[in-house]
């Protein structure tokens, strides 16, 4: 591979994911974490349309469920976080194979150098 598939390869991938990935509202309940497939993904959590927080992970699934996890919790709080949390985060995430780490740090360079967050337009 040379450097300009690389770039071509990662700039299509950040495409994919910040622009075209569908917005998921995060809850706080396994059933929830259970609907992703647990293979290999690049994530990231939008609150108020701006990226908070970027991730990767080999097992999206596994990642998710260790997200929602709250097993100090009763079920008062449990319910109470999440409405918060489904009114305010959303994930997004995109499978991929190769470049998990690289993708990641492509958007968190972006994302955390004082530029404008993305914003889904």
């Amino acid at each position: 591979m040379t450097r300009e598939t690389v770039y071509k390869y990662l700039s299509e991938q950040e495409e994919k994911l910040l622009k075209y990935s569908v917005e998921i509202p995060i809850e706080v309940n396994s059933a929830w974490a259970n609907q992703f497939p647990n293979e290999a993904a690049v994530y990231i959590l939008r609150g108020d349309d701006a990226i908070v927080y970027v991730g990767e992970t080999p097992h999206l699934k596994a990642q998710m469920m260790e997200l929602i996890s709250a097993k100090n919790l009763d079920n008062s709080i449990n319910g109470f976080l999440n409405s918060l949390v489904a009114k305010q985060l959303k994930l997004s995430y995109l499978l991929v194979d190769l470049g998990r780490k690289e993708l990641q740090e492509r958007i968190l360079e972006k994302v955390g150098t004082g530029k404008k967050a993305y914003t889904k337009s």
